[in-house]
């Protein structure tokens, strides 16, 4: 079972909101936002349309999707209800485990999940149709700015989402990091280590339970005293094993977050 280990500290700049503009219009979100607002209009991302495209990059949808806003699925949508916490990820049907296990540890530590996750955003007054997310990548910060329109099939969210039917942040940060990939399938299958980079501009490390050092124990325990994110899977010898339940009820090739450890 390797675990994998992260520096958590994000790296300048540390406030939200100073991020590079990644919008092929050239405008950041406040201003794509007023825009919206002054022209009375809900924003509909041209760079990530709510088309198949989007979808899947090597195969046509297996249902018909329809591409619905938070509005048009619950009558009272939240971005974030009582807090974001790990029971907001509940898998859908796109195999990312990795991606919502760095999500439900990055809800651990609220200084990270503010970078990545600008908390100012809602479905209140000045709602538009457009949230943004920051990420890490190639040694700088990126706000990522998306429509609000998700997959769904009987109007039910298809993909990610969180427990509560009205809260929307999960499932909206998951768009902003399929659109940073260029699809939702492109996070089928991934490494939890690459999205808790993405989500802290850290640098991962990744140890054998095997062949660990003998201060494995100290290394957790240091990790996790200073918010690094931890996570870890059980390695697969063949695709028989995937999936897998072992005697203790963890699942085989599966990715997990550690929120603690005890000797």
């Amino acid at each position: 079972m390797p675990y994998l280990y992260q520096d958590s500290k994000p790296r300048p700049p540390a406030q939200p909101g100073s991020a590079r503009t990644t919008h092929s219009s050239g405008k950041g979100y406040e201003e794509l936002k007023q825009e919206c607002l002054h022209k009375g209009i809900l924003f509909e991302d041209s760079d990530f349309p709510a088309c198949n495209s989007s979808l899947f990059f090597s195969e046509n949808p297996p249902i018909p999707f329809i591409w619905k806003r938070p509005g048009d699925i619950v009558k009272d949508p939240k971005f974030i209800l009582g807090g974001a916490t790990r029971t907001d990820i509940c898998q859908g049907d796109l195999g990312d485990c990795w991606l919502l296990a760095a999500i439900a540890s990055l809800t651990l530590n609220e200084k990270m999940l503010a970078r990545v996750v600008p908390l100012d955003q809602n479905f209140g007054p000045g709602y538009a149709g457009i949230f943004h997310f920051q990420f890490w990548q190639h040694n700088e910060w990126l706000d990522v700015v998306i429509d609000d329109r998700l997959p769904t099939f009987k109007d039910r969210l298809v993909f990610l989402h969180s427990a509560e039917l009205n809260e929307f942040w999960s499932a909206l940060l998951e768009k902003a990091y399929a659109k940073l990939n260029g699809s939702y399938e492109a996070l089928k299958g991934g490494s939890t280590i690459e999205a808790m980079e993405d989500f802290t501009g850290g640098i991962g490390e990744t140890y054998d339970v095997k062949a660990a050092p003998d201060n494995f124990y100290e290394i957790l325990e240091k990790a996790l005293k200073r918010c690094s994110m931890v996570g870890c899977s059980i390695d697969t010898s063949s695709a028989a094993e995937s999936e897998a339940r072992t005697p203790f009820g963890l699942i085989k090739g599966h990715a997990y977050s550690v929120t603690g450890i005890d000797e």
